[in-house]
């Protein structure tokens, strides 16, 4: 394409497109590019969100299983103990 073409074919299209047209555009993806970052923070902070509570949750269900494993070994030497009184 040789400079001479291309400045035509610009010109002509320029006459088809209402004027402010490019200016729209460029804001256009301006706005787009912001509201793209909002949504990717929205999905990092709920991810985040999600492991909190999955870490939570992991958490308080050892400390439960651990406390009731305690209490059935507390339950069990006590069964032992009264198995071997006469």
């Amino acid at each position: 394409m040789t400079t001479r073409f291309g400045y035509a074919q610009r010109r002509d299209a320029a006459r088809h497109l209402p004027p402010g047209f490019a200016g729209r555009v460029i804001a256009d993806a301006r706005t787009r590019a912001h509201a793209s970052g909002e949504r990717r923070v929205m999905a990092i902070t709920g991810a985040a969100c999600i492991a909190l509570v999955i870490a939570g949750h992991l958490a308080i269900t050892a400390a439960a299983s651990h406390a009731n494993l305690a209490q059935w070994s507390k339950t069990a030497s006590q069964i032992v103990a009264l198995e071997e009184t006469p």
